[in-house]
């Protein structure tokens, strides 16, 4: 399907012109990217210097970001597939798993009901985009 994280070869932007990524993806991918740039340089408060941190957090919000262009539903369980399974939330310490907690718990619902097809115990939607 994607290669996700492949920016830097410009593998998605060939896969674009070729028609075989949509311009949802590509902007999401450069998104997910540049928020990398601010963990790394500070312009979100402290440097994130923990790995596992940073992609858990860029995954999430580049899934949950409501002002992106919309994924479509096979891009969207792609991505969640991608962000849940990767399990960075896991590898996190202790007190940013505390930190994370309610994020990870909303990513775990959208897999869940998205990815696995789990109806919700509150039946409510939880797509932000």
């Amino acid at each position: 399907m994607w290669k996700v994280g492949k920016t830097t070869d410009n593998w998605e932007l060939k896969a674009f012109a070729e028609g075989k990524v949509s311009l949802t993806v590509i902007t999401r991918s450069l998104w997910h990217e540049h928020h990398h740039v601010k963990q790394m340089t500070g312009l979100l408060g402290k440097i994130m210097y923990d790995q596992a941190e940073r992609e858990f957090t860029a995954n999430y919000l580049s899934i949950t970001n409501g002002s992106l262009p919309a994924y479509t539903d096979a891009e969207r369980k792609y991505f969640l597939r991608w962000a849940y399974e990767k399990h960075y939330y896991d590898a996190m310490t202790e007190d940013k798993k505390e930190k994370y907690k309610k994020e990870y718990e909303h990513l775990k619902k959208m897999y869940d009901e998205e990815v696995k097809g789990q109806k919700s115990k509150n039946n409510s939607k939880s797509k932000t985009n």
